[in-house]
């Protein structure tokens, strides 16, 4: 469960630094696997981004390996955690931002056992 809020921020952020998002947003998990973020986000607002190293193999895998210790894939990655960075900052600094989130979160919870 993604809290939007927190995800707009994200965005916003990562596109400030020159990153592209498809459909102009985090995108949603197209696939089954489970994490452990799953399980925080249904305790607390969160969001799980991702990015791709262009693998068309995936992750668990040699060729991935090979390209992640790329001076590319440390540059991207870096790139993201930046993003995350200026999201926390933005968080920690406008309490009012928390207080939304957690409405969200409450509503999004209401939502489902309705």
């Amino acid at each position: 469960m993604s809290n939007e809020l927190l995800a707009a921020l994200y965005v916003k952020n990562g596109k400030s630094l020159g990153i592209e998002f498809e459909h102009g947003q985090i995108k949603p998990l197209a696939y089954g696997a489970s994490t452990d973020m799953g399980n925080v986000s249904r305790v607390l607002p969160s969001i799980h981004p991702e990015y791709s190293l262009n693998i068309p193999s995936g992750p668990h895998t040699t060729e991935f390996r090979d390209v992640a210790r790329t001076e590319s894939a440390h540059e991207t990655t870096l790139l993201h955690a930046k993003a995350l960075s200026m999201t926390a900052i933005d968080v920690f600094s406008d309490p009012s931002l928390v207080l939304k989130m957690k409405e969200e979160f409450k509503q999004q919870l209401k939502s489902e056992t309705e």
